[in-house]
């Protein structure tokens, strides 16, 4: 991806994360791995969230719980930032 197209790649999540935000049921799933759960975490950081609003990693399950508008944000943050 060209520099331009990761910028607009992360508006247009941006954007998305504003409207899905506005929506019910915003679960997203993801597996149950340590990349996964080290981005929960990098997304709750990004995002300012207190300690005592992270769950903890669950154990013996199959799949993470997320917001999917909480996700797409995070990721244009990723996308967007400058290098």
């Amino acid at each position: 991806m060209t520099k331009t197209e990761r910028k607009l790649a992360g508006e247009m999540l941006r954007l998305a994360a504003d409207e899905f935000g506005n929506h019910g049921c915003n679960d997203m799933e993801l597996e149950n791995t340590d990349e996964n759960w080290a981005m929960i975490i990098a997304m709750h950081d990004y995002n300012g969230s207190p300690p005592e609003d992270r769950d903890e990693r669950p154990k013996g399950k199959k799949k993470i719980f997320t917001q999917d508008y909480f996700l797409m944000g995070y990721l244009s943050s990723l996308l967007t930032k400058e290098e």
